[in-house]
């Protein structure tokens, strides 16, 4: 399954995130996300504060600012990997590190976390339990979150 032209539904943040991300890494939109079999693996390179308010399911947090690739080691290198951020620009860097290293089936969730919770998708916090907030960064990158909670610091 290969993803076709990535999407997001407002149309200032897709003008944003057209200025802001590569076309080199390969990007997968929510609708692409959706239709994905339960065993890809989401990679979370927000901070640990940001992935501790709330994060997609199941995902491995993975930081950004240390990633260590042995963190991966275990991990098929043509597993599905959807790695994602805030909006999808440190997550776009580690796509490029993860293809480097030899990942063959990796993809940078356009629009990232921001995206996940607009499209009404679930988090959950550090424990696993259903949340209605996400870590919005900064007010300035708040702008693009609606419909939850947003919590910076």
């Amino acid at each position: 399954m290969q993803p076709g032209k990535p999407m997001v539904a407002n149309k200032k943040f897709a003008l944003m995130l057209k200025h802001l991300l590569s076309e080199s890494i390969p990007q997968a939109d929510i609708d692409f996300v959706k239709a994905l079999p339960a065993d890809a693996l989401f990679i979370d390179t927000r901070s640990e504060n940001e992935h501790n308010v709330s994060s997609i399911s199941g995902a491995i947090k993975a930081g950004f600012e240390n990633f260590d690739i042995n963190l991966l080691k275990s991990v098929n290198k043509t597993r599905l990997i959807i790695v994602f951020c805030s909006v999808g620009l440190r997550s776009e860097k580690l796509c490029r590190i993860l293809l480097e290293e030899g990942y063959t089936n990796v993809y940078n969730l356009y629009g990232g976390i921001f995206e996940w919770v607009n499209q009404g998708l679930p988090v959950v916090d550090s424990l696993g339990y259903p949340v209605k907030v996400v870590h919005a960064f900064s007010p300035l990158w708040g702008i693009w979150v609606n419909g939850v909670k947003k919590v910076y610091g």
